[in-house]
Parts: structure tokens; sequence; C-alpha cells
């Protein structure tokens, strides 16, 4: 009897067939780059206006006549305030969003798993995809405003999560599951899951009779709300009148796609060149699903930019369908390593040199300019190899190359400005460089080289560095949400009445004395949602705008991006805005104004404001600290500035 040699497993080299502890290494470096590119920074941006609704739900009285909240706040269309009000109350502010920012995080990472798991069968393409995902930029629609996976807490965050937990759910047929995570999602931000439910209805066609009985039933409850006059239905009958059309596009610029500079309209066309190249090595089951994807993009964009450009719908315009930009940005940044993963030989290099300036530009925000570009040439350069007719081939290698060296140049100098007015750039190179090598230790990991000896002190060594790089707070940050002595805070705020308080003061006010703001540029962001507030706020903008204040020295609030010399402000300049608005009690300056008697102030830290009195290219910053407190009820005297207002100063 002839025994028959026992077969060896195949062990192919290269990328086939990566080992799980060479997997979990990787996703080691993965969790090292997340890291890199979410360092903690506080309540920023955005995350500001939702912990005031929070703080809003837990004491309503305090704040009802806040401009913020006086003519309603779209925090009634979420329930993301009904839980974070609790953890607030427990732990404190800064307590509080420390930790449902690790949530955040958490619950994402777990979401973008569970979806890139259930559309990817290789180990080596689903750590590819993730990295693509986690390392490129995340920016979508107008630059600076949004994108996915913020490293700050808002509802988003969470509701990006449950999307993608709810799509990875839909993918492999478990509807309940997954309708269950997309009204989870649909609770805390309706416009973060409205395309994540239109993508899974276009890509699970034809429709069943179900489909249709439900897409009845909520075109039928929706035509009821709006003849009932229901928020938010009652929208659909509602279009901008020219007074309120004027103020939203002045202040919040981004929902309407029309207002979006060239870089923004780059940044959207590379991401629907990216998906479309895709397609090219795509499996079918992955075609099936970009091409859905890029449908839904196409759709959602064309119908916001028809109903909120061009008719000023009002709904339509509330509904923001460009954020389904969100999803099509995700999906290509991982497709871009996919496709890069999937050629052979020349393609690679101009998407690796379209990657690379991509990488790059998420820790240098001056390269934001050139990156979307430099991307979308890079795939244009790609598909142009894809060319059969010679002659069309060469003219589009020719007006390739012109761009390039276009894009090239602004590159250069953005790479100027950077090196030269970035005030933390050492900080960010390093996250830059912590990032690079884990990105070289998924490569070697991929690559099963070198042995696990020598990954693991490397994986060590830099998620311990990215970890000491985590906290970038700035020193306001740390004094406004924290918990620390106020400085004597509440003795300069007392007997202020209605306070306006320029530029970041507003913060101070807000949620380190708990007091209601009289006017700031933040207070604007909802005049999207509010006739009565549109009208309101910039009645108040217009009266404060001669003082030139922080609030107006920005494209969002103000003419100019980059603002002129500061001009002092004078006694009368202050006793008019006094006069123009009799509701007005204090205002606390950042500057002294000559002739007026002040109360001033210096914080415990400083504010880091745009420069007003330096020349050169480039956004310098100056420190401010100390604060200065006019009243207006000697101004508006009959003889229009009292005695009591040009003699004396107090300070603390």
């Amino acid at each position: 009897m002839t025994i028959a040699p026992r077969m060896q497993p195949s062990r192919t080299p290269g990328l086939i067939g990566t080992p799980s502890l060479h997997i979990l290494i990787a996703a080691g470096f993965l969790l090292t780059i997340w890291i890199a590119t979410h360092p903690y920074f506080g309540v920023i941006h955005d995350a500001r206006y939702y912990l005031l609704q929070t703080l809003h739900a837990l004491d309503p009285a305090r704040w009802n006549q806040d401009l913020f909240f006086k003519y309603g706040t779209q925090d009634s269309f979420s329930l993301f305030s009904n839980g974070y009000q609790w953890i607030v109350a427990s732990l404190g502010i800064s307590r509080a969003n420390l930790l449902a920012t690790l949530l955040g995080d958490m619950l994402w990472l777990i979401g973008l798993s569970a979806l890139i798991l259930s559309v990817l069968k290789k180990p080596v393409e689903r750590i590819m995809a993730m990295a693509g995902v986690i390392m490129l930029t995340t920016d979508y629609g107008l630059s600076g405003n949004l994108s996915y996976a913020e490293p700050f807490v808002t509802p988003r965050l969470f509701s990006e999560a449950a999307v993608m937990g709810g799509l990875a759910l839909a993918l492999k047929r478990r509807h309940a599951w997954a309708a269950a995570l997309f009204c989870l999602a649909f609770a805390v931000h309706p416009l973060m899951a409205i395309p994540a439910i239109s993508l899974i209805a276009i890509h699970m066609r034809p429709w069943g009779r179900r489909t249709w009985i439900f897409l009845g039933c909520a075109l039928l409850a929706g035509l009821i709300g709006a003849w009932l006059g229901l928020e938010p239905f009652a929208r659909a009958k509602t279009f901008y009148d020219d007074d309120w059309f004027q103020i939203v596009w002045s202040r919040n610029r981004l929902v309407w796609m029309s207002a979006w500079d060239f870089v923004n309209h780059a940044r959207t066309a590379s991401v629907f060149a990216i998906l479309g190249a895709f397609l090219i090595v795509a499996h079918d089951k992955e075609r099936k699903l970009a091409v859905s994807l890029l449908a839904m993009t196409f759709i959602s964009c064309a119908v916001s930019f028809l109903g909120a450009d061009i008719a000023h719908h009002v709904l339509i315009t509330n509904l923001q369908l460009w954020r389904s930009l969100w999803l099509a940005t995700l999906a290509s940044n991982a497709a871009i390593l996919l496709l890069l993963l999937r050629s052979h030989g020349p393609d690679r290099t101009p998407l690796a040199v379209g990657i690379t300036l991509n990488v790059c530009a998420h820790f240098m925000s001056a390269l934001q300019v050139a990156a979307p570009f430099a991307m979308l040439l890079c795939v244009l350069w790609f598909l142009h190899r894809k060319l059969q007719n010679e002659p069309v081939r060469f003219l589009a290698r020719i007006t390739l190359l012109t761009l390039m060296i276009a894009t090239l140049t602004v590159t250069m100098y953005a790479l100027y400005l950077q090196l030269s007015t970035d005030a933390h750039l050492g900080r960010n190179l390093s996250s830059l460089a912590w990032a690079a090598v884990s990105t070289l230790g998924i490569a070697l990991c991929m690559r099963r080289r070198p042995p696990v000896r020598w990954l693991l002190p490397i994986l060590f060594v830099t998620f311990t560095a990215s970890l000491m790089l985590t906290d970038q707070r700035s020193e306001w940050n740390r004094y406004v949400y924290g918990t620390g002595t106020d400085g004597g805070l509440e003795r300069f705020l007392a007997n202020t009445g209605t306070t306006y308080w320029e530029g970041k003061g507003v913060e101070a006010l807000w949620f380190r004395a708990r007091k209601p703001d009289y006017y700031s540029c933040i207070q604007g962001a909802q005049i999207v949602f509010f006739r009565p507030l549109a009208l309101e706020w910039s009645r108040r903008q217009q009266a404060l705008t001669p003082l030139g204040t922080e609030d107006f020295k920005t494209a969002t609030c103000g003419s100019n991006t980059l603002p002129e010399a500061r001009r002092s402000v004078s006694r009368a300049e202050v006793a008019a805005v006094c006069q123009q608005l009799p509701e007005l009690d204090t205002l606390i300056l950042n500057h002294a104004v000559p002739g007026l008697a002040v109360q001033s102030w210096t914080a415990p830290a400083a504010q880091e404001n745009t420069a007003t009195d330096q020349e050169g290219p480039g956004i310098k910053f100056v420190r401010v600290s100390t604060f200065y407190l006019y009243s207006c009820a000697p101004l508006r005297e009959k003889q229009g500035i009292s005695s009591r207002g040009l003699v004396g100063h107090r300070s603390e």
C-alpha cells in the first residue's frame, strides 16, 4: 500500500496569506495612525453648539433668552442632547467631553470595521482600505466646515458610526437590525442618515411591493405633515425670501453648492473620479455598490443644487442633501488604496504621489488647497493610460502635464506658507512622522517582513509617541472648559446685564460663566433654519460691525479672510453701538478704547487670534489675555458721553 506524501499548505510570497499575528500588528499600527490623525482638541468647532444645546436642555430658563435659542433650535430635530446631558450633569463639561470623544471614536472604528469586513474578503485589502479611510483627508463640502470622523463631539460622529454598522448589516441582508441602526442614526442626526438610507434603497433594486408601500406611506405622512403645518414638513411649502436668502448666503455659505470655491469642487470631482476609476478593478459585488453610491451621490447633489441654489426651497436647503458626499468621500479614500494595491507597474506611480500628498495634507493644513487637485490629476493620469487611441492619449498627456506643473507650483507655495506661518509646525511634523512610520509598519506587516520580534518594538514606540501628542488643547480651551479657578471672571462679570463679548470671549461667557450672550458669529449657525433668528442676528451684526471686532474678521461673518491692520475704535463708535442697541448693557472688547472708563481683566489663559497688525503672506496669530469692559448706560445719556464715561480707570 502506497501512502501519498502529505501536502504542505501553500505559502504564496508577498501579500497573500498574511498570518493572523501580522494582521493584528497591522491593526495596531492602524490604531496608531488614528491617534495621530485624531488628537484631542477639547471642545472646538461645532462641538460648542451641541454642548450649549446640552446645557440648555439641563437648564432651559437660564438660556432661553440667548439669541441661539430665542427663535428655535436645531436640537429639536435630534435626540443627541437627551443622552449627552446625563454625562455632562454627572461628570462636568471637561470629563464628559473626553468620555464622549473616546466613546464616539470607538463606535466609529467599530462601524468602519464592520462595513469594510462586509464588503472586502482579503485581509490585506481590508487593512489597506481602512488605512485609506483613516489617513487621507476627510473634508467634504466647503473647506474647513465638515469632515467625516471629526475629532470633536457632535451627533455626526455617532450617527456615522450607526450608519456604517447599518450598511454592513444591510449588505449581509440582516434587514431588521440594519433598519434599527438606520433609525438610531436618523434620530441622532437625520442629515447623516438620509444618504445611507437612499444608498440602500438604490442598491437593493428592483424594489418589491413592501418597498413601494413604505415609500408611499412616507410620502403620504409628509404631505399630511405639510398640510397640518408640522415641522419639518411645513417647510416644504416655504421658499427663502430675498432678505432671508441674503443673510444666509453671507453667513452659511456651506449650504449652497454654488458658493463653494474651486478647491471644493475639485475635491468633489476627485471623489467621483476615484470611484469611477475603481470600477476598472472592482469585483462584481464592489462594482454594484460603487455604482449605487455614485448614483446616490450624483442625484443628491443635483437635487440639492436645483432645489436649494436655484429654487431657494427651504426644506431642500435644510436637508443639505449634498452631505451624501461624506459617504462618497469615505468610499473614495478606501477605493484609492485598493486601486493602488490592484494596479501594476507604472500605473502605481501617479496614484502613490497623489496619496502621499493627500496624507501630508492631513497634518499640514496649507496643503489642503493643492491636495484635491493632485489627487484628481493623478487619477486622471491613471485613466489616460487606459486609452487606446494614441493621438487622444498624447493630447491628454500634454494637458495633464501642464496641469501637474500648475499643481506642483501651488503645492510648493502652500508648503512655504505652512513652514513660515504654522505656530505648531513641530507638533504637526512629529505627528506626520509617526503616521509615516506606522504606514511603513503596515506595509511590512502585509509583506511579512521583518519578523514579528522586530515589528512589536516599532509598534510600541510609535503608539507611545502618538499618545504623547494626543492632548492638543489650547490653554484657552483648558481654562474655559476646565474646573480650576476662574481667575476673577465672576467678579469681572458681576452686574453686567445683557453682554456682548468679542470673538472667543463668547466661550468664557457661555461655558465658564454660564451666562447668555448678546451676539456672536457662531450664533448665526442656525439662521438657515429660522427666519426670525436670521433677521435679528443680522440686525445686531450690522450695529456691531463698525467696531471691527474678531467676530467680523473671517469670511463667515465678515468680508475678508485676512483682516487689515486694526484701527483704534473711538468712543463715538462705541456710543453709536449702544444707541442702536438699547437692549445691550455691556461690551467686552479685546482692545482698550481711548477716553472711556474701563474695567479690565486679565484671564489666566490667553486666546490665540488672527493677527491684525502684521504684514506678509499667510495667517499670523496674536495672543490676547486682557479684556476691557464698557457699560452702555453712561453712553446713552443726552450728552452722548457723560463725564463718568471720560474719566476713571479701574482694573482687576
